[in-house]
């Protein structure tokens, strides 16, 4: 636990002796290694940040702190109640002073504790509306479809995939805004910073 620990920092510095089997540099050659030092920093030139993050960290690592987050726990479905809560209740938008709020979170809860069809089969329950066979083919469906996602983003593969993506969108964005935007920064001699941004899609 405290040999992974310390691959946070030692990582970002190419140091891997810390690092577990989602490391890719381990299996890289020796020819890759060296062409892909340039996206890590230097112990000797970034010394100063080194010792800072180290310091920084340092009280998160020991024992006690590690064993308090160490739980056996799944944390998706808290992320997934938080997805599902935001999507029903927008955090730009206020509810606070009707049952809408209540409403909306009540859903959410009852989504992600029971799922889709057992949600929605005990509220036309209690308004005490029959359930036609179309909705409730197209509910189990739903069901159907969610829960194999989850049990999907469980797996190594899942996690992968979607880290994977998580990274092409946040490229694709970057790309995008030095296609239309350059940002140039000018220090003054009285230690102000002008910002210019000239936008190029035009």
């Amino acid at each position: 636990m405290l040999t992974s620990a310390k691959a946070v920092v030692e990582h970002h510095f190419d140091c891997h002796e810390h690092c577990g089997a989602w490391c890719k540099q381990k299996d890289q050659t020796p020819e890759q290694q060296v062409e892909k030092k340039q996206y890590y920093r230097c112990k000797t030139k970034d010394d100063l940040l080194y010792a800072e993050l180290q310091k920084r960290i340092e009280r998160f690592i020991t024992v006690e702190a590690l064993l308090e987050v160490a739980h056996k726990y799944d944390t998706l479905c808290n992320e997934s109640f938080n997805n599902v809560a935001a999507w029903l209740a927008p955090k730009n938008k206020i509810y606070g002073t009707s049952h809408s709020l209540k409403n909306r979170i009540a859903v959410a809860v009852g989504l992600t504790s029971v799922g889709t069809l057992a949600h929605h089969q005990e509220i036309f329950r209690r308004l005490g509306i029959t359930m036609s066979s179309t909705v409730e083919h197209y509910l189990k469906l739903q069901s159907q479809h969610r829960d194999t996602r989850l049990v999907k983003q469980k797996t190594a593969e899942g996690k992968k995939n979607r880290v994977d993506k998580h990274h092409t969108k946040l490229l694709e964005k970057t790309v995008v805004a030095k296609l239309y935007c350059r940002v140039e920064i000018t220090a003054h001699f009285h230690g102000t910073l002008k910002i210019k941004r000239l936008c190029l899609g035009n």
